[in-house]
């Protein structure tokens, strides 16, 4: 079932309970997960990371978790995930941000078609009066965090678009792919950041953004993977995830 976020109301969802972790079924038909700034260097590893242009021209940074963009590559039929490291976004779950511009502030959202929501069985979101029980003061918590940490990433994507550093895919990636967007993606341009001058490299330097800008690039070795994976790794090989929800810090 697909995902269908809400935002989540005291009153709405007064009886509304957390269940154990039961794995990514909700993740089996991403072919990509959004990407915070802070796990570009952890994330490059073990996956291939693009800037996703939207119809506006707007990028973000995403993990590619699929050859065809339909099914991920890292979710075995059971529901575990077979990397070593899983996207904050996807580790959130079933919770999620939306942000209010004309107030500059964020609203938690929920997934009400998620398998962990439940009115039976589970840790209460809320308490007796309708205030936020303890598991979703956590939840609360580390999407405020998330907030700060896209706000960053923005940021950063804007910077690299006005200085002209990325360019569309080489057609050598193409050759990994079967994706109907590869036209909306995008990767840094190597020649491009040679071309920088001392005060564009000195604010990349300084904002520390050099970093992330070579994780990306080395990241896209990992193009592989989608395919190794894909083709019938050994499921068996991976260590079942732990039965908690597991928030951005598992």
């Amino acid at each position: 079932m697909k995902p269908n976020f809400i935002r989540l109301n005291a009153n709405r969802h007064r009886y509304l309970k957390l269940m154990e972790h039961q794995g990514y079924h909700h993740a089996r038909s991403f072919g990509q997960s959004d990407l915070m700034l802070s796990e570009f260097s952890r994330a490059a590893a073990y996956y291939p990371i693009v800037f996703a242009a939207d119809p506006s021209g707007t990028v973000r940074p995403v993990v590619l978790l699929s050859r065809d963009g339909e099914s991920n590559a890292f979710v075995a039929p059971e529901g575990r995930w077979v990397n070593a490291y899983v996207p904050m976004v996807i580790r959130l779950h079933p919770f999620a941000i939306a942000r209010l511009p004309e107030r500059d502030s964020i609203v938690v959202c929920i997934d009400v078609n998620s398998e962990l929501l439940s009115h039976e069985t589970g840790i209460p979101l809320f308490d007796i009066h309708g205030d936020p029980a303890p598991a979703l003061d956590h939840a609360m918590n580390q999407l405020n965090e998330i907030d700060a940490m896209l706000r960053a990433t923005e940021d950063f994507c804007r910077v690299l678009q006005k200085l002209k550093l990325l360019a569309p895919l080489p057609p050598a990636i193409h050759g990994s792919l079967s994706r109907p967007d590869l036209e909306s993606f995008y990767c840094v341009d190597e020649h491009a950041l040679e071309r920088l001058g001392d005060d564009a490299l000195c604010v990349l330097r300084n904002q520390g953004w050099l970093t992330p800008l070579y994780a990306q690039r080395i990241s896209l070795m990992q193009m592989h993977r989608l395919s190794a994976v894909a083709l019938g790794r050994d499921w068996s090989s991976y260590d079942a995830r732990p039965k908690q929800w597991e928030g951005m810090h598992a």
